[in-house]
C-alpha cells in the first residue's frame, strides 16, 4: 500500500525533543492509529464489497431497451428477396413462426434459434466485442479460428446446446473449430470468422456458382485443392472399406451474430439474414440453376420485365424462409431489404432512426461438426456427407440440382 511507503520514523531527521520531531511524531502515531483501525475494519469492508454487484452494459447488438420488446407480436414480415438477378416478394417468418416452420420442415437438425437472453450467447457476444477490433480488424475482417480462440470456445458451447447428437461429446458427436477450406500452410486466407459490415464501408468481390444461394462448402473459393480429404477424414465414399463402428457423418455450421442494434420485433434493420429451409428433411435438393463464369460471357442482356418474370418463377421462390437476428445454421443463405414501418413505432424514435441508419454489422463463426450414424437410432447421415460418400460432391462440383439423398445410408439414391 502507498501509505505504508509513508510511515518511516527512521528518516525523520531532526534531533530528539525538537518541536518539529514532536509534531512529526505526533502524526505518525495519529497516522498509525488510523491505520490500525482501518485493519479493523478491513473485513467488514472487504464483506461490504464481496455483495455489491457490478452492471455490465449489454453487447451493441442487445444495448437499445427496446431490442425485442415486441417480437413476440411478429412471427411473419414480408421482404424482397434476391433470386439471381431480380426480387421477389415473399413472407419471411420471424421469431415464433420461423421457429414453427423449422419444426414443420423437419429442420431442427439444421437451424437454431438461440434466444437473446441465453447466456452462453451473451458470453460469446461479449467475447465478440471485446475482440472486434483487437483480433477482427486488425487481421481484415476474417481469419483462422486459432487467432479467436475464446470465440470459438463460446460459439462451440452454443452447438453443443443446440444439436447436441451432432455436436456433444456426451451423446457421440464432436465441434472442431473451423472450416478446414485450407491447410495450416494457408491461414492468411482461412474464413473461419468472417466481420461483416456495410457493403458502403468496404468492398469485396466472390464468386458463387449458386448465386444467391450461398452455401460455404459449395462456394469455389477460399479452397486449397484437396481440402474435403484433409476436412472430412474418416468419411469413405459409401461402399468403401469403413472402421468397425462406420464413417463420419460431417454437418458445416455456422453461427452467426448481429452486432448492431436490433427493432423492436428482434431483428436487424438493414439486411437481415434469411435462411432457406431444406427440403424433405434434407432428403432432397431444392432445384436450382448453377452458373459458371462462361454464362455470362456473350449473355443476350434481358429487359427488365423479363428478368423480373423469371426470379418470379424461381423454384426457390416458394420455398420456406426463416429470419433471425442471432442463429446458429447449416444451409442456404440469402439477403434482402426490409420494410422499416417498425422504426415509427419504436418507443424512442430518434434512437431507432439513428440505429437503423448505421447498417448492418454482423459476425460469422464458421465449424465443422461430426459424428457417426452407424449403430445410433434415430441419427442420421447429414445431406452433405450422403452427397460426398455418393460421389455427387466433389471439388469441382457443387451439390446436383434435385439430388437426392438415403440419410439412413450415407449415400445418394
Amino acid at each position: 500500500m502507498a501509505t505504508t511507503a509513508l510511515l518511516a520514523p527512521t528518516r525523520l531527521a531532526s534531533p530528539a525533543g525538537d518541536a518539529t520531531t514532536r509534531v512529526r511524531r505526533a502524526r505518525t502515531a495519529t497516522i498509525a492509529r488510523a491505520r490500525r483501525d482501518n485493519l479493523r475494519k478491513a473485513p467488514i469492508a472487504a464483506a461490504a464489497a464481496s455483495s455489491t454487484t457490478t452492471t455490465e452494459l449489454p453487447p451493441p447488438a442487445l444495448a437499445n431497451p427496446d431490442a425485442c420488446s415486441r417480437a413476440s407480436d411478429y412471427t411473419s414480415r414480408r421482404g424482397a428477396v434476391p433470386y439471381k438477378d431480380a426480387a421477389v416478394d415473399v413472407d419471411i417468418m420471424v421469431n415464433d413462426g420461423a421457429r414453427a416452420a423449422i419444426a414443420a420442415a423437419g429442420a431442427e437438425r439444421f437451424v437454431s434459434l438461440i434466444d437473446p437472453s441465453n447466456p452462453k450467447l451473451l458470453r460469446l457476444l461479449r467475447v465478440m466485442e471485446d475482440g472486434w477490433d483487437a483480433i477482427g480488424v486488425r487481421n481484415k475482417n476474417a481469419g483462422h479460428h486459432s487467432l479467436w480462440p475464446e470465440a470459438f470456445e463460446a460459439g462451440r458451447s452454443l452447438l453443443e446446446e443446440a444439436f447436441p447428437e451432432e455436436c456433444d461429446p456426451k451423446f457421440g458427436g464432436e465441434v472442431l473449430s473451423g472450416v478446414a477450406f485450407v491447410g495450416d500452410d494457408m491461414k492468411d486466407r482461412a474464413i473461419d470468422f468472417m466481420q461483416r459490415r456495410p457493403k458502403t464501408d468496404f468492398t469485396m468481390s466472390k464468386y458463387n456458382p449458386l448465386g444467391r444461394l450461398h452455401r460455404d462448402p459449395d462456394a469455389i473459393d477460399y479452397k486449397q485443392p484437396g481440402w474435403m480429404e484433409t476436412a472430412m477424414p474418416g468419411s469413405a465414399p459409401f461402399g468403401a472399406e469403413e472402421e468397425e463402428d462406420g464413417a463420419y457423418s460431417y454437418r458445416y455450421y455456422n453461427v452467426w451474430l448481429a452486432r448492431t442494434p436490433l427493432d423492436a420485433s428482434g431483428q436487424v434493420y438493414e439486411n437481415p439474414l434469411c435462411l432457406l429451409l431444406p427440403r424433405d428433411e434434407g432428403a432432397k435438393e431444392w432445384d436450382y440453376e448453377i452458373r459458371k463464369p462462361e454464362d455470362n460471357v456473350g449473355a443476350k442482356e434481358e429487359t427488365i420485365g423479363e428478368m423480373m418474370g423469371r426470379a418470379a418463377k424461381n423454384p426457390l421462390s416458394a420455398a420456406p424462409i426463416v429470419m433471425s437476428m442471432f442463429s446458429t445454421r447449416r444451409g442456404q443463405k440469402k439477403e434482402d431489404q426490409f420494410e422499416k414501418a417498425v422504426i415509427d413505432s419504436a418507443a424512442d424514435l430518434m434512437r431507432a432512426r439513428q440505429d437503423a441508419s448505421k447498417g448492418r454489422v454482423s459476425m460469422e463463426l464458421r465449424f465443422r461438426a461430426r459424428c457417426k450414424p452407424g449403430g445410433r437410432e434415430g441419427v442420421p447421415f447429414s445431406p452433405l456427407s450422403s452427397a460426398y460418400r455418393g460421389g455427387v460432391f466433389t471439388p469441382d462440383t457443387v451439390r446436383p440440382s434435385g439430388g437426392e439423398y438415403d440419410l439412413e445410408k450415407g449415400t445418394t439414391r
